[in-house]
This record gives C-alpha cells, structure tokens and sequence, in this order.
C-alpha cells in the first residue's frame, strides 16, 4: 500500500473521531477499560507502523527475518488488516456496545461540569445513554450528587417524570425527601397532579398510579419517617398564604358554581393536597395499617384545621346576601376536608377494619372536632353560617354517631372532641338539626326526655339519654 491510502484511512478515522460528540467522547474515555486504552494504543502507535516499516526493519536487523515466511503474507497486508480490525472496533465499542460498567469520581466530577455548562437535553443524551438505572442503584453514593443536584431534578422532571421513581427507595434523609416532593409539587404538569386527577373517582388508591403508589403504599413507612403529611400540610398552608393577598379577587373567594366544577375541582390546587391526605388515610386504614404508629411522625390531627383556619382568614363574602350552600369555592373545599374525615370515620368503624388499639380512635374525631373548632371561629367571624355548619354536622353525628352499628370507643371520642366542643350558645341550633334529620325529633322534646312522637326505643333511646347525660354533665343544656 502506498503511502497516500495509509493517509486516506488516518484521516477518515481522525474525521470519525473528530465528528463524534466532544461529551461522548470524555465519558467513553473516562469509563472503558485501562487494558483497552493500553491495547489500542500500542496498537495505533507501535504494532501498526513496525508492520507497515517491518521490511526496512528486517534488512537491518536479521532477528525479524526469523517472522518472515517464504510466500506468506505481506507484512503491510497484515497491517491493513489489523488497522481495519482496529478501526472496527472502535466503531462497534462507541456506537453498538459503549462502555458503561466502570464508575469512578472523575466521572462523576465531569457529569457536574457537564450538567453547569450545556442544556439539559444535551446532558440527559449524555447521562441516560451511558448509565443504566442499575448501575446507578449499585453506585448510588457516586451518583447521588448528580442525581439529587436541584438542576437534575428540576431537568428530569420536565422530560422524564418516572425516571426519578426508580432511585425513591435510596432517598436516605428527610432533607432529600422533601426536596425532590416539592420540586414535583411546584411543577403544575407534574405526575403528582396527574395521578391525582386521574384518581379522583376513588377513595382509595388505584393500582395503576407509581408515584401515589410509592409514596401512599409501597414506602409508606418512608414516608411517614420524613414527615409527609406535615410537609403536605405546610405546602397547603404557604399556598394559602399567599392568597391572602388577593382578597376577593382569589379564584378560591369566587362564586362556587357547579359547572365550574365539571372538572373535579381540579382548577383549585388545594384540593390536591386534601385528596392526597385523604386517599392517603382512606387507603391505609383499607389495608388495616396503623400508619400513626409507624413513625415518630404520627397522625397530624390539625391538618385539615390549620388549611380551615387559613381559609377563614382569606375569605371575602360577596355584598350581596344571596343565599348559597357554598357562597365561595372555599366554602366548598371545607365542605370536602369534613366529607374525607367522614370517610375515615365510616371505613375504620367496619368490622373488617376497627381496631381498639389503633390509634385512628383518637385521631379521626380529634381531626373533626378540630376542623369544627374552626368553623365555630369563622361563624363568630360572620364567614360562616350556622346553617353550613348544620349540613356539616349532619354527616358526623345524624350519619355516624346516631347509627347502630357504631363503635363505642369511637363515640366516646366523637363526644370528648366534637360534640361537648360544640359552644353552648350552637348547641340547640346543631344538634336540634341532627335530631330531626335522623329522628324527625326536636330539640325540646330531647331536652325534656320525651320519646313519645316519634316513638323512640331500644338502642336509639339509649343513645339519645347517654348523649343527654353527657351534655348535662358539662352543662352544656
């Protein structure tokens, strides 16, 4: 061969190398193997041109005349083919069957320039390409600094929110926790809001959605340990901060109107959050898991009273005094956090999922008579009406705490948390819209013990004269 086909095939193996993306090309450098590197470069830079030089070399020195067989092949043949075995190779180890087993801290340190100096995609192409999710998994204390870097997360999340769920179970403190959930809360388009919506038609969680599944299900005792329902509550409770300054110009102090609601209710954020804690609860206890006492993050029994008490604060009546079940949309939302409980209350009291020592006996009436704490507060605000708190009543005690089949735990505690926190000045108005919705009975009659019409007896009677007992003994009538 002469010398301008040998600077033909130089120059197009210098043209592929040079055409091949400078970033591929440091991270390939930084993950094959050593040998490789030793192999290929003995074999560009001695074995190739001693086979191209080896006739001149062996009519000086008689030793190589020993390699040369009478009638063999030419030693610059032999160099053609090994210069295109090594180009082959080169070609199929970067483009079919790139390296991607070795990880060290100089990789790692190149993928952290890498990430601060080009676009996202560009670095994705990169990093997606040449390192597997195992190898991370295996790796992870290498690559948790990529991984958990704001930039990756933020980046990820955009192009390819489930990639991140495939590295949850390695999140080891409350702070990487916590940051990687907010980041998923702060974009609206992110799996976080779309489960949610496409779970909506369910009280307990549906099978098909991965992140409410890792977090409600899966790892629920991670998420316990890194406080999840106190840090869902202070993400509602800073969302209703800053509505506080729109005043009645707040899409939550607007007119609820049903057809605004075809959607669910979804256009309103906070409703993510309640869901969340709902399905969250309403899933766990359908599993007969205890999840207050799974960590020392327990049960947050204020969590639907401190969004109620940001809500009384933000809201703006209308002039008019027209009258409307829900005069806002966060009437309507205190209306769902009161109707979730309920759920809790009606699912744990079941056969098949009470338990005396779990620690919903406490927690769910606690969670109640805490959110209605509230709305006594916003009735002597004049924010709310006693006919709302009526309607809301109605669902624990004519649904639940008249009912038969009723734990008696579970009433002691609707009486300790609710019923006696009931001020004495509402008491009639309350329970005397309880009594005739579950009885047809008014509230005089209940006063005075008199069953006569309608005819009351048995279990009822004996419901009604211990909930007398109760009230008289706090003075309360």
């Amino acid at each position: 061969m002469n010398p301008g086909t040998w600077l033909t095939i130089i120059g197009l193996f210098i043209a592929f190398i040079a055409f091949f993306p400078r970033e591929e090309f440091k991270v390939i450098q930084l993950k094959i193997y050593r040998i490789e590197i030793y192999i290929l470069l003995t074999t560009l830079f001695f074995l190739i041109p001693f086979l191209i030089f080896f006739d001149g070399i062996s009519s000086r020195i008689s030793f190589f005349q020993f390699f040369t067989v009478q009638g063999g092949i030419a030693s610059h043949t032999i160099a053609f083919i090994v210069t295109y075995i090594t180009i082959l190779w080169t070609v199929v180890r970067i483009l079919w069957h790139p390296p991607k087993k070795i990880v060290n801290q100089c990789l790692i340190d190149y993928y952290s320039q890498l990430l601060n100096e080009v676009s996202f995609e560009k670095f994705t192409s990169v990093f997606l390409k040449y390192e597997s999710n195992n190898l991370i998994i295996k790796n992870w204390q290498l690559y948790k600094s990529i991984i958990l870097n704001p930039i990756f997360i933020e980046g990820i999340f955009k192009l390819r929110q489930h990639y991140f769920l495939n590295f949850w179970n390695k999140l080891s403190t409350k702070e990487e926790f916590q940051s990687i959930l907010k980041t998923l809360i702060n974009y609206k388009n992110s799996i976080y809001y779309t489960e949610l919506t496409q779970n909506r038609n369910s009280y307990s969680l549906l099978p098909d959605k991965p992140l409410l599944n890792i977090l409600i299900l899966v790892n629920i005792q991670q998420s316990m340990d890194f406080g999840v329902i106190k840090f869902i509550s202070s993400i509602g409770n800073h969302h209703l901060q800053s509505h506080s300054n729109y005043g009645g110009a707040s899409i939550y102090n607007q007119k609820y109107a049903t057809y605004f609601h075809d959607d669910g209710g979804f256009h309103l954020e906070l409703l993510y959050h309640i869901n969340f804690i709902g399905v969250l609860y309403f899933t766990n206890i359908n599993m007969n898991r205890d999840i207050g006492s799974m960590s020392n993050y327990r049960n947050m029994q204020s969590i639907f009273s401190q969004w109620i008490n940001n809500i009384i604060n933000n809201i703006s009546l209308p002039d008019e005094k027209t009258y409307s079940e829900y005069p806002t949309n966060y009437h309507w939302l205190i209306s769902q956090m009161i109707t979730e409980s309920s759920r809790w209350l009606d699912l744990f009291n079941e056969d098949e999922h009470y338990n005396e020592d779990f620690s919903y006996n406490t927690f769910i009436p606690m969670c109640i008579g805490l959110s209605f704490e509230e709305l006594f507060k916003g009735h002597d605000k004049k924010k709310i009406t006693i006919d709302f708190i009526k309607s809301k009543a109605i669902l624990i005690i004519s649904y639940f705490y008249f009912a038969y089949e009723s734990k008696k735990l579970l009433l002691e505690k609707l009486e300790e948390y609710f019923i006696l926190k009931i001020p004495k000045e509402l008491i009639e108005d309350i329970l005397g819209a309880c009594l005739d919705h579950r009885f047809v009975l008014d509230y005089s009659s209940f006063k005075s013990k008199d069953y006569r019409f309608p005819v009351i007896h048995g279990w009822e009677k004996e419901r009604l004269e211990n909930l007398r007992a109760v009230l008289l003994e706090k003075n309360l009538i």
